[in-house]
C-alpha cells in the first residue's frame, strides 16, 4: 500500500500543477476580455472552491473505504507487481469523482459557481467550462477503451450501413433487370408459341384440303425442329400418311402421339391402322378397349361406338364375335 501511496501523491501533485496552470489560463483569458483585474488575484480567488472540492471528494472516498470490505489493486509501474491500494484507492477515486459531480451540478442543476466565489461573470463562465473539461477528461480517462470501442463501432456501423445500402440498391437494380429479362423472355416465348401454332394450323388446313405432302413437309421442316413433343403434330402426320397409303408410317406416328399423350383418338386411329395391316384381331380389340378407356366424356364414348359401327376400316371385323360383343357391351353402358 505504501508503494501505491507514493504514486498517488505523485499523481495528485501533477494534477494540482495541471489545475494551477489551467486556472491561471482561465483567469488570464478573463482579464484580456474585460481589460481589467489581476491574473494572480483571480487565480487565488478560485483556490478555496478548488481545494474544497478536492478535499471533500477525498473525504467521500475515505468514507466509502470505511464502509466497504473490498479494495482495489493496481500494477505498480516498472516492477510489474500488484499493490493493494487500500483506502488510498477509494480516496483518489473520490478526489476525481468530486470534479465530475460539480460539473454535473453546473450542467444539469444550473449551479452558479460564481456565486460561491464572488467573482466576475466572465471568469465564472470560464471556470465553469474548466470544470466541464476536467470532468470530461476524468470520465474519458476512466472509460478510455470503451469510448474508443464505442466510437470505432459507431464508425464501423455507419460504414456497414452504407455498404448494406449499396448492396440493397444493387440488389434492387438486379431484381429490376431480372424482371425485365423475364418479361422479355416470356414475350419471346409467347411469340414463338404463336408462330408455331400458326404453322400447325396451316398444316391442319392443308391436310383437310387434301394437300397431304405439303402438310407433312410443313410439320417436319418447320414445326417439329422447334417443338418435337407435341402429340397433335404426330397425329396429323399419321392422318396424312394413312391417306397417302403409308399405313406403316401412320402407325409409327400415331404410336409416338400416344406415347406423348394417351388419348381416345390416338388409340382409335391406331386400332384402325392395325386392322388395315391385318394385325392379330385380339391386339386390335385391346387397342379399341384402350380408346374406350381414354374416352373422358360420354360424347367421346359415343364417337367410339359410332366409329366401330360405321367406320370402313373395321368392316373386316364386323362378323367377329369378340367385336360384336364389344359393340353390345358399349351400347349397354351408354343405354342405347
Amino acid at each position: 500500500m505504501s508503494t501505491f501511496f507514493g504514486w498517488t501523491v505523485i499523481a495528485i501533485i501533477f494534477f494540482v500543477m495541471g489545475m494551477t496552470f489551467d486556472l491561471g489560463a482561465v483567469a488570464y483569458a478573463s482579464t484580456l476580455q474585460t481589460g481589467s483585474g489581476s491574473t494572480s488575484a483571480s487565480t487565488l480567488s478560485v483556490w478555496p472552491i478548488f481545494t474544497t472540492v478536492a478535499f471533500s471528494g477525498a473525504l467521500g472516498g475515505l468514507v466509502h473505504a470505511l464502509e466497504s470490505d473490498s479494495t482495489h489493486q493496481i500494477q505498480v509501474p516498472f516492477n510489474g507487481k500488484l499493490a493493494d491500494t487500500g483506502a488510498w484507492g477509494h480516496i483518489f477515486i473520490g478526489f476525481c469523482g468530486a470534479f465530475v459531480a460539480v460539473a454535473i451540478m453546473m450542467a444539469i442543476f444550473g449551479f452558479n459557481i460564481g456565486h460561491a466565489l464572488g467573482i466576475k461573470a466572465d471568469f465564472a463562465e470560464g471556470l465553469k467550462y474548466f470544470f466541464y473539461l476536467a470532468a470530461v477528461g476524468i470520465i474519458g480517462g476512466y472509460s478510455g477503451l470503451p469510448i474508443i470501442a464505442l466510437v470505432s463501432n459507431a464508425a464501423l456501423k455507419k460504414v456497414q450501413q452504407e455498404v448494406d445500402q449499396l448492396k440493397i440498391s444493387e440488389k434492387v437494380t438486379k431484381e429490376t433487370m431480372g424482371k425485365m429479362k423475364l418479361k422479355l423472355r416470356e414475350k419471346d416465348e409467347q411469340l414463338i408459341s404463336v408462330s408455331l401454332q400458326s404453322i400447325l394450323l396451316t398444316a391442319q388446313s392443308l391436310a383437310n384440303m387434301g394437300s397431304y405432302n405439303e402438310a407433312i413437309l410443313k410439320i417436319e421442316k418447320e414445326y417439329l425442329p422447334s417443338k418435337d413433343d407435341d402429340s397433335k403434330a404426330y397425329h396429323w402426320l399419321a392422318y396424312c400418311e394413312k391417306r397417302l397409303g403409308n399405313v406403316t408410317k401412320a402407325i409409327e406416328h400415331v404410336t409416338m402421339s400416344i406415347q406423348l399423350k394417351p388419348s381416345r383418338l390416338g388409340y382409335y386411329n391406331l386400332a384402325c391402322y392395325m386392322n388395315i395391316l391385318d394385325y392379330p384381331k385380339d391386339e386390335v380389340i385391346r387397342t379399341i378397349q384402350n380408346a374406350w378407356k381414354f374416352s373422358d366424356t360420354k360424347l367421346d364414348q359415343e364417337k367410339v361406338l359410332s366409329g366401330l359401327q360405321d367406320d370402313e376400316d373395321f368392316v373386316s371385323l364386323a362378323e367377329q364375335s369378340d367385336f360384336k360383343a364389344l359393340i353390345t357391351q358399349y351400347k349397354l353402358k351408354l343405354g342405347s
